[in-house]
């Protein structure tokens, strides 16, 4: 193979072209002698250069088409920054939600306490609690080092987020959860005989006395309220009137069902406003006061019913 090719070498050495320029007018003919290899890499020079030239528009098209790219890249990482330089800011909030947290949850328990010693008051009882107790809630603690960047930071953030989070659901149950407790509570005070049937003195308390018309001693089953007659008589709590009518003793009598197991009796009225089966409200006027029955003047005779045993009605006339 090198000796062919040292062979074509001697072949073509000493060999050229030459390039002869006649004028178009009569001038002296001009020749030029060019060399067998000169020529060679003149026509590899040429070729070489189209070659380039060719391709040089392509290289510049990739070429802007990358600048723009950097271009871009280079939006996204400013963007970036900036929102990597908010992460001490939100870090502080975060620690700044958490203290609302707890001071949310501090006031629920607050309030689930005062909820309960309403109950233990009103029912006489200690209520079953749903057992909401204060407990303070802390962020995961970290520490970081001087080796720690940007990004160890935004790790931090995504989780102090995740577990604020948490915590915010368990606060929100707890408040929904208080809330309808609340609510029950009251759906059940509306229902709960607390209202004073007439504003008057009590001329006759619950349980013995001396009975003025037997004039014996005997269980007196509720209080004798002072009343002028015609006096206005109000419903102690929401119901529905389950007697209406004159009834021995009690004289003209109503009695209203008022669920939860309370029930509510008004006696000796000159006049009924009310008739069985009918809805009434706290508040509602529903007799005239009288002295209808088994009764020395007038006044209203008022009973309270409590899971079917009569009790003292002072116990419950808060209003």
């Amino acid at each position: 193979m090198w000796q062919r090719f040292k062979n074509l070498i001697k072949k073509k050495k000493g060999k050229g072209y030459t390039f002869m320029v006649i004028p178009n007018n009569t001038g002296t003919a001009r020749s030029l002698n060019v060399p067998y290899f000169t020529v060679l890499i003149f026509f590899f020079l040429l070729g070489g250069n189209i070659y380039f030239l060719v391709r040089y528009p392509t290289r510049i098209y990739k070429i802007v088409g990358l600048q723009r790219q950097i271009d871009q890249l280079s939006d996204i990482i400013n963007r970036q920054d900036r929102d990597l330089r908010q992460i001490d800011p939100s870090l502080k909030k975060t620690q700044e939600i958490e203290e609302q947290i707890n001071k949310n949850n501090k006031l629920a328990a607050e309030i689930q306490e005062l909820y309960a010693e309403i109950l233990r008051k009103t029912k006489g009882n200690k209520p079953v609690s749903r057992g909401l107790t204060y407990k303070p809630v802390q962020l995961p603690q970290y520490k970081l080092s001087s080796a720690d960047n940007d990004l160890t930071k935004l790790q931090i953030l995504n989780e102090n987020l995740a577990f604020l989070e948490k915590e915010i659901i368990k606060s929100d149950n707890n408040l929904q959860g208080l809330i309808k407790d609340l609510q029950a509570y009251d759906r059940e005070l509306d229902h709960t005989p607390t209202l004073w049937p007439v504003y008057g003195n009590i001329t006759s308390g619950f349980g013995r006395r001396f009975h003025p018309i037997t004039r014996k001693w005997s269980r007196h089953t509720g209080v004798d309220l002072s009343a002028r007659m015609y006096t206005r008589v109000r419903v102690a709590a929401d119901g529905v009137v389950e007697y209406a009518g004159y009834n021995g003793g009690y004289g003209w009598c109503v009695i209203v069902n008022h669920g939860y197991g309370y029930k509510t009796l008004y006696a000796h009225n000159s006049k009924l406003l009310v008739k069985r089966g009918q809805k009434v409200r706290k508040g509602e006027i529903i007799t005239y006061s009288g002295s209808s029955g088994q009764s020395t003047g007038p006044h209203l005779h008022y009973e309270v019913w409590r899971n079917g045993s009569r009790v003292n009605p002072v116990n419950y006339l808060w209003q």
